[in-house]
């Protein structure tokens, strides 16, 4: 009995001629028989599971059969073998023949992504994790939208305006700090490609959020100094020391911004009250000698 039960199960697995039967495979496909020589390659790799060339030639004879769901049944588990196995350019390779029969799977956008991201190639990278960033969005899902752009912000710390679609998003799901943060992180980017008026832009809105936050009124203040607007933004910061006389950090700021000017008058009133409050800046005081110097001001600068 036990004899009958083996052989019943080893017994076309041992009398399987896998040479004889890739023959008769593609002798079918040359002969134009597509539908025998998939029910050919399929006995093959019953018999053989671990012939993913086979199930990969399988997933091409039924996409060429308009037998989509078939085709990506062999498609994923090629690719998934490949991807285990740390065959990154073969995974992707054979993920893209599944993206190309399921433009919309978020699944597959997501395991391209991290393997694009894995290799360095960081614009395909990002183009996945920013269509997979959309789709969350377009579901309503804020939370799991806002993770993946920040994904895309430490892929592409260069991209400004992957921080104003954080900016965005943070402020739609009421997390103000964020927001104000990302905002600014946009802002500086801005001020570093000299681009004034956009910096001002996300500065301005960062402060909305987050009145008087300090890095963003020191980025709003240059990005101001940058755009020939240097005496509305000294007007900002007096009108907020006007509120908060004893507020250092402005003071430090307003000092910054009259130099800028070179206003060296201004700079050292305003000096001499930040020294007041906290003498450990006394070294600013450096700074406006070298205004009144290159002002050929020796008088002042001697003082």
């Amino acid at each position: 009995m036990v004899f009958s039960t083996l052989k019943g199960s080893n017994f076309s697995t041992m009398n399987f001629d896998k040479t004889k039967a890739m023959r008769s495979a593609e002798r079918l496909l040359s002969q134009g028989k597509i539908r025998a020589a998939i029910t050919e390659y399929k006995r093959i790799v019953e018999h053989d599971p671990k012939d993913f060339n086979t199930l990969n030639m399988l997933g091409d004879l039924h996409f060429k059969n308009a037998e989509k769901q078939e085709a990506v049944g062999c498609y994923t588990q090629v690719a998934d073998f490949y991807n285990q196995q740390g065959f990154s350019h073969k995974a992707i390779a054979v993920y893209n023949k599944i993206k190309r029969i399921e433009p919309n799977s978020m699944e597959i956008a997501a395991k391209l992504a991290q393997l694009y991201r894995a290799k360095g190639s960081l614009l395909e990278a990002r183009r996945h994790y920013t269509a997979i960033a959309e789709d969350h969005q377009l579901r309503g899902q804020k939370n799991e939208a806002l993770a993946i752009w920040k994904q895309i912000a430490e892929l592409d710390p260069n991209n400004t305006e992957i921080y104003l679609k954080i900016a965005e998003v943070c402020r739609q799901e009421d997390q103000p700090d964020e927001a104000a943060q990302a905002y600014t992180d946009a802002g500086a980017r801005f001020l570093e490609q000299k681009n004034f008026d956009a910096a001002l832009s996300a500065f301005g809105s960062a402060l909305e959020i987050k009145k008087h936050y300090l890095r963003a009124l020191d980025g709003s203040v240059k990005a101001q100094i940058g755009a020939g607007y240097a005496n509305e933004a000294a007007q900002t910061l007096e009108n907020i020391l006007s509120e908060q006389p004893f507020n250092r950090d402005i003071l430090y700021l307003l000092a910054d911004c009259y130099i800028e000017m070179n206003n060296p008058a201004e700079a050292e009133r305003t000096i001499v009250k930040l020294v007041e409050q906290e003498p450990a800046n006394y070294p600013k005081f450096l700074e406006l000698v070298g205004i009144y110097l290159e002002n050929n001001d020796l008088d002042s600068a001697a003082r």
